[in-house]
Protein backbone atom coordinates (compact mmCIF):
# COMPACT_ATOMS: atom_id res chain seq x y z
CA UNK A 1 0.00 0.00 0.00
CA UNK A 2 1.83 3.47 -0.96
CA UNK A 3 2.39 5.43 2.00
CA UNK A 4 -0.19 8.18 1.09
CA UNK A 5 -2.86 5.49 0.67
CA UNK A 6 -2.41 4.52 4.32
CA UNK A 7 -2.08 8.18 5.35
CA UNK A 8 -5.19 8.62 3.79
CA UNK A 9 -6.58 5.57 5.78
CA UNK A 10 -5.31 6.41 9.34
CA UNK A 11 -6.87 10.28 8.36
CA UNK A 12 -10.18 8.97 7.39
CA UNK A 13 -10.28 6.17 10.56
CA UNK A 14 -9.19 8.81 12.99
CA UNK A 15 -12.35 10.09 13.99
CA UNK A 16 -13.61 6.60 14.74
CA UNK A 17 -10.75 5.71 16.58
CA UNK A 18 -10.82 8.57 18.43
CA UNK A 19 -14.35 7.47 19.25
CA UNK A 20 -13.78 4.42 20.51
CA UNK A 21 -10.80 5.61 23.02
CA UNK A 22 -12.27 8.46 24.23
CA UNK A 23 -13.04 8.57 28.17
CA UNK A 24 -16.44 7.74 29.63
CA UNK A 25 -18.63 10.25 30.51
CA UNK A 26 -19.05 10.52 34.49
CA UNK A 27 -22.86 9.11 33.75
CA UNK A 28 -21.49 5.93 31.88
CA UNK A 29 -18.61 5.51 34.62
CA UNK A 30 -21.82 5.63 37.16
CA UNK A 31 -23.95 3.31 35.51
CA UNK A 32 -20.97 0.96 35.20
CA UNK A 33 -20.76 1.48 39.26
CA UNK A 34 -16.97 2.80 38.19
CA UNK A 35 -17.28 5.28 41.86
CA UNK A 36 -13.37 5.23 41.71
CA UNK A 37 -13.07 6.59 38.27
CA UNK A 38 -15.45 8.64 39.01
CA UNK A 39 -14.06 10.37 41.32
CA UNK A 40 -10.86 10.67 39.82
CA UNK A 41 -12.60 12.21 36.98
CA UNK A 42 -14.25 14.62 39.38
CA UNK A 43 -11.37 15.70 40.86
CA UNK A 44 -11.05 19.71 41.47
CA UNK A 45 -9.22 21.44 38.65
CA UNK A 46 -7.00 24.16 39.77
CA UNK A 47 -8.47 26.95 38.19
CA UNK A 48 -12.27 25.72 39.85
CA UNK A 49 -14.07 28.59 41.26
CA UNK A 50 -15.45 28.74 44.65
CA UNK A 51 -19.42 26.91 44.90
CA UNK A 52 -18.43 26.18 40.90
CA UNK A 53 -20.07 22.79 39.40
CA UNK A 54 -17.12 21.41 40.38
CA UNK A 55 -17.05 21.38 43.75
CA UNK A 56 -20.73 20.99 44.02
CA UNK A 57 -20.33 17.77 41.88
CA UNK A 58 -17.46 16.27 43.62
CA UNK A 59 -19.32 17.21 47.11
CA UNK A 60 -22.48 15.43 45.63
CA UNK A 61 -20.22 12.34 44.70
CA UNK A 62 -18.52 12.00 47.85
CA UNK A 63 -22.31 12.09 49.67
CA UNK A 64 -23.63 9.62 47.51
CA UNK A 65 -20.35 7.42 48.34
CA UNK A 66 -21.56 7.30 51.80
CA UNK A 67 -19.07 10.17 52.95
CA UNK A 68 -20.33 13.01 54.62
CA UNK A 69 -16.85 14.39 55.68
CA UNK A 70 -15.36 14.37 52.64
CA UNK A 71 -18.26 15.79 50.93
CA UNK A 72 -18.28 18.71 54.19
CA UNK A 73 -14.08 19.20 53.35
CA UNK A 74 -14.66 19.60 49.68
CA UNK A 75 -13.29 23.91 49.68
CA UNK A 76 -16.63 26.25 49.02
CA UNK A 77 -18.93 23.73 48.58
CA UNK A 78 -22.35 24.66 49.82
CA UNK A 79 -22.16 24.26 53.46
CA UNK A 80 -25.27 24.53 55.73
CA UNK A 81 -25.64 27.80 57.28
CA UNK A 82 -25.00 28.84 60.84
CA UNK A 83 -27.92 29.33 62.97
CA UNK A 84 -26.48 28.72 66.39
CA UNK A 85 -27.10 31.56 67.76
CA UNK A 86 -30.81 30.93 67.64
CA UNK A 87 -30.18 28.02 69.83
CA UNK A 88 -29.30 30.34 73.15
CA UNK A 89 -31.30 30.68 75.54
CA UNK A 90 -34.02 28.33 73.79
CA UNK A 91 -36.32 25.36 74.14
CA UNK A 92 -35.34 22.61 71.75
CA UNK A 93 -38.40 20.57 70.19
CA UNK A 94 -38.55 17.24 67.39
CA UNK A 95 -39.17 18.40 64.30
CA UNK A 96 -41.86 16.04 63.86
CA UNK A 97 -44.18 16.42 66.48
CA UNK A 98 -43.85 20.18 65.45
CA UNK A 99 -45.06 19.34 61.56
CA UNK A 100 -47.53 17.07 62.85
CA UNK A 101 -49.14 19.92 64.86
CA UNK A 102 -48.76 22.64 61.50
CA UNK A 103 -49.55 20.15 59.00
CA UNK A 104 -53.55 19.77 59.69
CA UNK A 105 -55.23 22.77 57.96
CA UNK A 106 -52.26 22.04 54.84
CA UNK A 107 -52.76 20.02 51.45
CA UNK A 108 -49.55 20.13 50.73
CA UNK A 109 -46.26 19.58 52.61
CA UNK A 110 -42.87 21.55 51.35
CA UNK A 111 -39.78 20.30 52.96
CA UNK A 112 -36.46 20.96 51.70
CA UNK A 113 -32.97 19.71 51.67
CA UNK A 114 -29.21 20.11 50.96
CA UNK A 115 -27.89 17.98 48.23
CA UNK A 116 -24.36 17.28 49.49
CA UNK A 117 -26.06 17.01 53.10
CA UNK A 118 -28.00 13.97 53.59
CA UNK A 119 -28.71 14.73 57.02
CA UNK A 120 -31.53 17.22 55.73
CA UNK A 121 -33.29 13.55 54.24
CA UNK A 122 -33.85 11.99 57.72
CA UNK A 123 -36.94 14.57 58.54
CA UNK A 124 -38.76 13.81 55.55
CA UNK A 125 -37.86 9.88 56.28
CA UNK A 126 -39.12 10.06 60.04
CA UNK A 127 -42.29 11.85 58.39
CA UNK A 128 -43.31 9.71 55.60
CA UNK A 129 -45.25 7.38 58.15
CA UNK A 130 -46.89 9.50 60.06
CA UNK A 131 -48.03 11.65 56.97
CA UNK A 132 -49.56 9.00 55.72
CA UNK A 133 -51.76 8.08 58.51
CA UNK A 134 -52.80 11.57 57.77
CA UNK A 135 -54.29 10.85 54.64
CA UNK A 136 -50.66 11.97 52.12
CA UNK A 137 -51.03 9.71 49.18
CA UNK A 138 -48.45 11.14 46.74
CA UNK A 139 -44.47 11.52 47.26
CA UNK A 140 -43.04 13.75 45.03
CA UNK A 141 -39.12 14.67 44.45
CA UNK A 142 -36.60 16.89 43.18
CA UNK A 143 -34.74 13.46 42.18
CA UNK A 144 -37.67 11.63 40.65
CA UNK A 145 -37.58 11.28 36.39
CA UNK A 146 -39.30 9.17 34.21
CA UNK A 147 -36.58 7.10 33.84
CA UNK A 148 -35.68 7.10 37.98
CA UNK A 149 -39.82 6.13 38.67
CA UNK A 150 -39.52 2.82 36.19
CA UNK A 151 -35.99 1.88 36.48
CA UNK A 152 -34.18 0.31 39.68
CA UNK A 153 -30.98 1.07 38.24
CA UNK A 154 -31.69 4.41 36.85
CA UNK A 155 -32.92 5.31 40.90
CA UNK A 156 -29.44 3.48 41.83
CA UNK A 157 -27.26 5.07 40.08
CA UNK A 158 -29.28 8.68 40.49
CA UNK A 159 -26.77 11.47 42.42
CA UNK A 160 -29.26 12.42 44.72
CA UNK A 161 -32.00 9.09 44.67
CA UNK A 162 -28.77 6.83 44.78
CA UNK A 163 -27.34 8.06 48.00
CA UNK A 164 -28.47 5.61 51.10
CA UNK A 165 -30.60 7.83 53.13
CA UNK A 166 -32.50 9.23 49.96
CA UNK A 167 -32.96 5.34 48.79
CA UNK A 168 -34.42 4.28 52.08
CA UNK A 169 -36.56 7.06 51.79
CA UNK A 170 -37.52 5.65 48.97
CA UNK A 171 -38.13 2.40 49.71
CA UNK A 172 -40.01 3.46 52.85
CA UNK A 173 -42.75 5.34 50.33
CA UNK A 174 -42.86 2.53 48.17
CA UNK A 175 -43.97 0.30 50.77
CA UNK A 176 -46.14 2.25 52.91
CA UNK A 177 -48.16 2.62 48.98
CA UNK A 178 -47.07 6.52 48.63
CA UNK A 179 -47.67 7.13 44.23
CA UNK A 180 -44.29 8.69 43.61
CA UNK A 181 -44.43 11.62 41.29
CA UNK A 182 -42.26 13.28 39.15
CA UNK A 183 -42.19 17.13 39.01
CA UNK A 184 -39.25 19.52 38.21
CA UNK A 185 -37.81 20.42 35.25
CA UNK A 186 -35.04 22.08 33.26
CA UNK A 187 -34.30 25.32 31.93
CA UNK A 188 -34.06 28.79 33.72
CA UNK A 189 -35.16 29.38 37.02
CA UNK A 190 -38.75 30.95 35.81
CA UNK A 191 -39.21 28.29 33.10
CA UNK A 192 -38.11 24.96 35.95
CA UNK A 193 -40.04 26.83 38.36
CA UNK A 194 -43.70 27.91 36.49
CA UNK A 195 -43.13 24.15 34.90
CA UNK A 196 -42.77 22.09 37.97
CA UNK A 197 -46.08 24.13 39.64
CA UNK A 198 -47.93 23.36 36.67
CA UNK A 199 -47.13 20.00 36.85
CA UNK A 200 -47.57 19.15 40.71
CA UNK A 201 -51.12 21.56 39.90
CA UNK A 202 -51.89 19.00 37.30
CA UNK A 203 -51.05 16.19 40.20
CA UNK A 204 -53.15 17.70 42.63
CA UNK A 205 -56.05 18.47 40.20
CA UNK A 206 -55.96 14.25 39.82
CA UNK A 207 -56.11 13.32 43.56
CA UNK A 208 -59.46 13.32 45.48
CA UNK A 209 -59.74 16.19 48.10
CA UNK A 210 -59.12 13.60 51.33
CA UNK A 211 -55.19 12.90 49.49
CA UNK A 212 -52.58 15.11 50.06
CA UNK A 213 -49.07 15.80 48.42
CA UNK A 214 -45.54 15.45 49.89
CA UNK A 215 -42.79 17.54 48.12
CA UNK A 216 -39.06 17.16 48.89
CA UNK A 217 -37.19 19.53 46.97
CA UNK A 218 -33.92 21.15 47.25
CA UNK A 219 -32.44 24.58 49.45
CA UNK A 220 -34.50 27.75 48.02
CA UNK A 221 -37.38 25.89 45.91
CA UNK A 222 -39.31 26.23 49.62
CA UNK A 223 -39.36 29.35 49.54
CA UNK A 224 -43.09 30.90 49.90
CA UNK A 225 -43.97 34.01 47.93
CA UNK A 226 -42.58 37.14 48.82
CA UNK A 227 -44.97 40.99 48.96
CA UNK A 228 -44.30 42.40 45.34
CA UNK A 229 -41.91 39.85 44.30
CA UNK A 230 -40.51 39.98 40.21
CA UNK A 231 -42.33 37.38 38.08
CA UNK A 232 -39.67 35.56 37.63
CA UNK A 233 -38.57 35.09 40.94
CA UNK A 234 -41.29 33.01 42.96
CA UNK A 235 -40.14 29.13 43.78
CA UNK A 236 -42.02 26.19 43.14
CA UNK A 237 -43.45 26.73 46.04
CA UNK A 238 -44.56 30.29 45.77
CA UNK A 239 -46.11 29.47 42.79
CA UNK A 240 -48.32 26.76 44.21
CA UNK A 241 -50.19 29.48 46.26
CA UNK A 242 -50.26 31.50 43.30
CA UNK A 243 -52.31 28.70 42.26
CA UNK A 244 -54.80 28.88 45.18
CA UNK A 245 -52.72 25.88 47.51
CA UNK A 246 -51.40 26.72 50.83
CA UNK A 247 -47.94 24.43 51.10
CA UNK A 248 -46.72 24.09 54.45
CA UNK A 249 -42.91 25.29 53.81
CA UNK A 250 -40.55 23.53 56.03
CA UNK A 251 -36.80 24.34 55.72
CA UNK A 252 -34.16 21.98 56.92
CA UNK A 253 -30.84 23.67 55.32
CA UNK A 254 -29.46 25.24 59.18
CA UNK A 255 -27.67 22.85 61.38
CA UNK A 256 -26.70 22.47 65.06
CA UNK A 257 -25.55 20.20 67.83
CA UNK A 258 -26.91 17.02 67.96
CA UNK A 259 -26.58 13.22 67.77
CA UNK A 260 -26.00 11.36 64.29
CA UNK A 261 -28.79 10.04 62.41
CA UNK A 262 -31.03 12.26 64.44
CA UNK A 263 -33.84 14.24 62.50
CA UNK A 264 -32.91 17.85 64.10
CA UNK A 265 -34.52 20.15 65.99
CA UNK A 266 -36.74 22.98 66.28
CA UNK A 267 -35.68 25.98 68.95
CA UNK A 268 -38.47 28.28 70.55
CA UNK A 269 -37.81 31.01 72.72
CA UNK A 270 -39.18 31.10 76.28
CA UNK A 271 -42.62 32.89 74.90
CA UNK A 272 -43.23 29.42 72.81
CA UNK A 273 -42.55 32.02 69.78
CA UNK A 274 -39.91 29.46 67.32
CA UNK A 275 -36.51 30.65 66.60
CA UNK A 276 -35.62 31.53 62.71
CA UNK A 277 -33.12 33.33 60.93
CA UNK A 278 -34.06 36.70 59.54
CA UNK A 279 -33.01 35.27 56.35
CA UNK A 280 -35.59 32.92 56.04
CA UNK A 281 -38.31 34.87 58.03
CA UNK A 282 -41.52 34.52 55.79
CA UNK A 283 -40.23 32.66 53.27
CA UNK A 284 -40.84 29.11 55.51
CA UNK A 285 -43.23 27.87 57.87
CA UNK A 286 -41.23 25.87 60.40
CA UNK A 287 -37.46 26.28 60.88
CA UNK A 288 -35.34 23.33 61.26
CA UNK A 289 -31.86 22.65 62.38
CA UNK A 290 -30.72 19.55 60.66
CA UNK A 291 -27.85 17.77 63.03
CA UNK A 292 -24.63 18.69 62.09
CA UNK A 293 -21.94 20.79 61.72
CA UNK A 294 -21.77 23.98 59.54
CA UNK A 295 -19.13 26.25 57.57
CA UNK A 296 -16.73 24.00 56.40
CA UNK A 297 -16.41 22.23 59.80
CA UNK A 298 -16.01 18.49 58.33
CA UNK A 299 -18.96 16.03 60.26
CA UNK A 300 -18.35 12.71 60.23
CA UNK A 301 -18.67 10.28 57.53
CA UNK A 302 -21.67 8.23 59.21
CA UNK A 303 -23.67 11.11 60.56
CA UNK A 304 -26.61 10.78 58.42
CA UNK A 305 -26.23 6.97 57.68
CA UNK A 306 -26.12 6.40 61.21
CA UNK A 307 -29.92 6.48 60.94
CA UNK A 308 -29.75 3.40 58.81
CA UNK A 309 -28.55 0.59 61.77
CA UNK A 310 -26.28 -0.50 63.70
CA UNK A 311 -22.83 0.24 62.80
CA UNK A 312 -21.59 -2.94 61.38
CA UNK A 313 -17.19 -3.83 60.88
CA UNK A 314 -16.56 -4.64 57.25
CA UNK A 315 -14.53 -8.05 56.77
CA UNK A 316 -11.13 -7.70 56.57
CA UNK A 317 -11.27 -10.07 53.10
CA UNK A 318 -13.12 -6.84 51.13
CA UNK A 319 -10.77 -4.28 52.02
CA UNK A 320 -7.40 -3.62 50.06
CA UNK A 321 -4.91 -1.07 49.62
CA UNK A 322 -6.33 0.37 46.73
CA UNK A 323 -9.63 2.41 46.85
CA UNK A 324 -12.62 0.39 47.49
CA UNK A 325 -16.31 1.09 47.19
CA UNK A 326 -18.20 -1.48 49.87
CA UNK A 327 -22.25 -1.81 49.26
CA UNK A 328 -24.49 -4.31 51.22
CA UNK A 329 -27.91 -5.58 49.80
CA UNK A 330 -30.11 -8.40 51.24
CA UNK A 331 -29.42 -11.67 49.66
CA UNK A 332 -31.55 -12.10 46.71
CA UNK A 333 -31.76 -8.97 45.64
CA UNK A 334 -30.09 -7.76 42.30
CA UNK A 335 -26.99 -5.48 42.00
CA UNK A 336 -29.22 -3.30 39.60
CA UNK A 337 -31.24 -1.50 42.93
CA UNK A 338 -29.51 1.13 45.21
CA UNK A 339 -28.25 -0.49 48.34
CA UNK A 340 -29.02 -0.51 52.01
CA UNK A 341 -25.81 1.01 52.60
CA UNK A 342 -22.59 2.19 50.68
CA UNK A 343 -19.28 3.62 51.87
CA UNK A 344 -16.12 4.78 49.89
CA UNK A 345 -13.01 3.28 51.52
CA UNK A 346 -9.26 4.90 50.66
CA UNK A 347 -6.20 2.59 51.46
CA UNK A 348 -5.86 2.70 54.67
CA UNK A 349 -9.64 3.00 55.62
CA UNK A 350 -12.15 0.67 57.96
CA UNK A 351 -15.55 2.45 58.31
CA UNK A 352 -18.49 0.24 59.03
CA UNK A 353 -21.74 0.11 57.24
CA UNK A 354 -25.01 1.21 58.74
CA UNK A 355 -27.25 -1.93 58.30
CA UNK A 356 -30.13 -3.42 60.43
CA UNK A 357 -30.22 -6.87 61.96
CA UNK A 358 -30.14 -9.95 59.19
CA UNK A 359 -28.01 -11.28 56.64
CA UNK A 360 -26.17 -8.97 54.57
CA UNK A 361 -24.37 -9.66 51.04
CA UNK A 362 -21.23 -7.33 50.82
CA UNK A 363 -19.75 -6.53 47.75
CA UNK A 364 -16.18 -4.70 47.54
CA UNK A 365 -15.96 -2.63 44.27
CA UNK A 366 -12.97 -1.94 42.64
CA UNK A 367 -11.77 1.71 41.22
CA UNK A 368 -13.53 0.43 37.74
CA UNK A 369 -16.71 -1.64 38.74
CA UNK A 370 -15.58 -4.72 38.78
CA UNK A 371 -16.47 -7.42 41.92
CA UNK A 372 -13.05 -7.29 43.81
CA UNK A 373 -14.58 -9.23 46.34
CA UNK A 374 -17.89 -10.91 48.09
CA UNK A 375 -19.20 -11.58 52.12
CA UNK A 376 -21.69 -12.47 53.94
CA UNK A 377 -22.45 -11.17 57.15
CA UNK A 378 -25.07 -12.03 59.76
CA UNK A 379 -26.02 -8.39 61.67
CA UNK A 380 -27.02 -9.15 65.34
CA UNK A 381 -29.02 -6.66 67.19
Amino acid sequence: MAASTLAGLIHALAPLLALQIAPLSTDELMQRRAYGDVVAQLALPADAKPFDAAHQRLAWQYAFLGRADLAGAVPAARPLAWCGDLTLGATARDPVAAVLDAVKSHRVVVINESHIRPETRLLTRALLPRLRALGFTHFAAEAFWADTLVSDRALRDHIYAGEPVFASMVRDARALGYELVRYDETGSWKVREEKAAANLAAVLATMTPDQRLLVHVGHGHVNKLQPNEPNDAPSVTGRLQQQGFDPLAINTTCAAPGAAGSVGQIFFDPQGVMRIDPAFRDRVDLFVHATGPWDGTVPPADLARAALGKARAIPTALLANELRVVEARRPGESDEIAPHDRILLRPGENLPLHLPAGRWVLQSLAHDGTIAARATIEARD
